[in-house]
């Protein structure tokens, strides 16, 4: 499993290439707000990002050619202290934003992988004895697998199928608290918000 700090990584050497001619401009600042333009020198809209702070709701806003969201901390809070605070932990900024473009990816290998944490060969074992339409583990996973590409809606949505939901309760009866989440992946945009947006404010020196 990739941890957030690789992601990360993974993210801020990306960001290092896709902005490296982009520049910072303030475009509106006062005691109420901060509004950072992150665009190329050549003013072109790839990779294009506008910061909106509200510093006395404590709001974070992120328009642009990467998608857009609003995070809200509902108490003031200066610039510096949201860059801090959404770089150095992307989990907890997310927890923070309370409406986006898509959020979270789901990746069908993955989706497996989550679900055999879950399904012990025991619990497996007992199945096939129990269930003769399966020869073997690869038969059962093959359908497995079926149910869960047909439970996939682009990368962004993974809404488990009745079929899906039939094979899996047999193994969990409390299959509900956890199957909507295999698989579920914080998306690139969000790490890409964060590092720019703490890439402008280093290049304007806050």
């Amino acid at each position: 499993m990739v941890t957030l700090q690789k992601e990360m990584e993974y993210y801020e050497n990306m960001c290092a290439e896709r902005f490296s001619t982009h520049k910072a401009t303030v475009t509106t600042e006062n005691d109420r707000y901060l509004i950072i333009d992150w665009r190329r020198k050549d003013d072109s809209g790839d990779y294009y990002i506008n910061f909106i702070i509200d510093k006395k709701r404590g709001a974070f806003i992120v328009t642009g050619d990467l998608g857009d969201s609003i995070a809200v901390w509902y108490n003031p809070v200066t610039p510096e202290k949201l860059r801090d605070y959404i770089f150095n932990d992307v989990g907890y900024y997310i927890g923070k934003i309370e409406c986006a473009s898509d959020l979270y990816v789901y990746d069908e290998d993955d989706i497996i992988a989550d679900l055999k944490e879950y399904i012990d060969i025991d619990a497996e074992d007992a199945y096939l004895e129990t269930h003769n339409e399966y020869g073997n583990s690869s038969e059962l996973w093959g359908d497995i697998k079926d149910y869960i590409c047909d439970s996939l809606y682009g990368r962004d949505q993974f809404i488990p199928s009745d079929d899906l939901r039939e094979i899996i309760k047999d193994f969990d009866p409390n299959y509900w608290e956890w199957l909507p989440n295999c698989g579920k992946h914080i998306s690139g945009r969000v790490f890409i918000w964060a590092i720019g947006f703490k890439m402008a404010m280093e290049q304007l020196g806050r």
